[in-house]
């Protein structure tokens, strides 16, 4: 092809040859993108649950020493340390978080018994003056925040509004916050 002269004839093996270049490519041309995205989801699999098997295990370590609330400490320590080595795996499958969230919410919400809403009835205005005051405090921290650093105003009153925080870090995926800097402000302030 581009190695003839103007008047020289196509040699009919090198036409061939180009044409099952051509029909390789475009059978070809889609494989490698897909094996690709496949073999990151693998890799993406194997991280998570690696991650997960690490926290499990610190977790208990942990809970056997004594630390309060080891599993939540153990993999807010594992994830820091994840993220500072430059090794975390991407963002969890959103079908994944969903789930994991709806699981700890479902958990949480088996721990209200009627005794325990009992046993507040005597207290109930003490307990909305403090309820009132800590929202207040947390709120008046998230409206600073922002002055002061690099974080926006979603991250930093999503990161400092108490409650249950999974539902907060759900709420930072749905309103495009920054869900690992939501969380870790969240686990923080917990700790």
């Amino acid at each position: 092809s581009s190695n003839r002269s103007p008047g020289q004839q196509a040699d009919p093996l090198e036409t061939t040859d180009e044409h099952e270049d051509n029909d390789t490519r475009s059978r070809t041309g889609a494989a490698p993108e897909k094996d690709e995205r496949r073999r990151d989801a693998i890799l993406r699999v194997i991280s998570w649950t690696a991650i997960v098997a690490v926290c499990h295990v610190l977790g208990n370590i942990a809970d056997l020493v004594g630390v309060p609330a080891p599993h939540l400490l153990a993999a807010l320590l594992v994830g820091v340390v994840v993220a500072l080595l430059g090794r975390a795996p991407g963002k969890m499958p959103r079908h994944l978080n969903r789930s994991s969230q709806a699981m700890v919410g479902v958990l949480m919400g088996g721990y209200l018994a009627p005794d325990a809403l009992r046993s507040v009835t005597d207290y109930l205005a003490p307990l909305a003056l403090v309820t009132v005051g800590t929202v207040a405090l947390c709120v008046a921290a998230a409206v600073v925040l922002p002055r002061l650093s690099a974080l926006t105003r979603s991250d930093s009153v999503l990161g400092m509004v108490p409650g249950g925080s999974a539902a907060i870090i759900a709420c930072a995926d749905e309103l495009d916050a920054d869900a690992r800097t939501v969380a870790f402000m969240q686990y923080v302030r917990v700790a």
